[in-house]
């Protein structure tokens, strides 16, 4: 393990997060839109881009970064 106190509960608990976003934000949208799950991909990541987009309108420095490192 990293020196910094990064731990397999921190690497189960981000493997849940990403396991159920893609459950949820792709599988189970594609099956509720009877849309194929890249077309919900390419959507998403069209969203992102926009979203990014907008980002210069976030007054606060340091959220304008993390929002968007998050969003990247």
């Amino acid at each position: 393990m990293p020196m910094c106190g990064f731990n397999q509960q921190m690497l189960d608990g981000l493997e849940s997060f990403h396991s159920g976003l893609v459950e949820h934000g792709i599988v189970d949208r594609s099956r509720m839109k009877r849309e194929t799950k890249e077309k919900i991909i390419i959507r998403e990541l069209d969203d992102m881009n926009r979203f990014l987009k907008e980002t210069h309108n976030i007054e606060n420095e340091d959220m304008r970064e993390l929002t968007e490192h998050l969003t990247k």
